[in-house]
């Protein structure tokens, strides 16, 4: 049985015994699939708040959460969403996240 719930952000969260627990829009490809999980899961999560904070929304976005986590695990951001005058490190940097 899988549940969704809604987290005080107003964000989706994906809820599933025994499995992937988190916010849709954080979780890493492997997170995503289910997969075991280790500390460059981290930092790809970590990765999307610098997007969301030069871009003013998610890099992954949908209707629900099987939209967000589809587009993760097939699309890749938007990085021209990016302010044309961000440091070419920070976009080398979240384009390694």
């Amino acid at each position: 049985m899988c549940v969704f719930a809604r987290g005080s952000s107003d964000e989706a969260f994906l809820l599933e015994p025994g499995k992937s627990r988190g916010t849709a829009g954080y979780m890493s490809p492997e997170h995503a699939k289910g997969k075991p999980l280790d500390k460059r899961t981290d930092i790809w999560s970590f990765g999307v708040l610098p997007y969301e904070m030069l871009t003013g929304t998610s890099p992954f976005r949908g209707d629900d959460v099987s939209e967000v986590l589809a587009g993760i695990l097939k699309d890749e951001p938007d990085w021209t969403a990016l302010p044309a005058d961000t440091p070419m490190l920070v976009n080398l940097t979240l384009a390694d996240a």
